[in-house]
């Protein structure tokens, strides 16, 4: 697993995403790639994040638990690179 800390740059490297009527009908689909910057690590263990892609470009604010989510650090240029590019 990789290790982050805060001001890392990542990006998701198998991103899914679940939308549903409730729990129980939630239905995954791959999504564009995620790229985001870790702001700070949670007692848990997770951290939270700004996360951008091509569907939210502005950006939001969320949590990262690499555990279980298979991502890559990157490199401040290749997160500029990707922003320029478009989140893709």
């Amino acid at each position: 697993m990789t290790e982050y800390k805060a001001g890392d740059y990542y990006q998701l490297l198998n991103p899914i995403a679940g939308a549903g009527p409730d729990a129980a009908h939630i239905v995954w689909s791959a999504t564009p790639p995620v790229f985001g910057q870790i702001v700070s690590k949670t007692r848990r263990g997770e951290f939270v994040v700004r996360a951008y892609s091509s569907w939210c470009p502005e950006g939001e604010t969320g949590i990262f638990n690499p555990s279980y989510e298979p991502s890559r650090n990157i490199t401040k240029e290749q997160f500029e690179a990707a922003k320029t590019r478009g989140w893709i």
